[in-house]
């Protein structure tokens, strides 16, 4: 799931724009459309320090590695 928000947060409004076009689809497909990565993150980085101090409110100073602790969240077979 957060592979997926990071993604959807990572691409540039550029990309999202020539979602207009019926073919954005298909030139995805063929690697003809791409976002900007130097535009990534511009949503990610508005809002990190806000989404951490909530965290840190709610569960505490977060210092464990607990996405290697749960293997699933990473993809690999249980």
């Amino acid at each position: 799931m957060l592979t997926a928000v990071e993604s959807v947060l990572a691409l540039d409004a550029g990309f999202w724009f020539e979602f207009a076009d019926p073919e954005a689809p298909q030139r995805v497909q063929a690697g003809q459309l791409r976002p900007d990565w130097n535009k990534r993150g511009f949503l990610v980085a508005r809002y990190r320090t806000l989404l951490e101090n909530l965290i840190t409110a709610e569960i505490g100073t977060d210092t464990r590695a607990w996405v290697t602790e749960r293997p699933r969240l990473l993809g690999w077979p249980t």
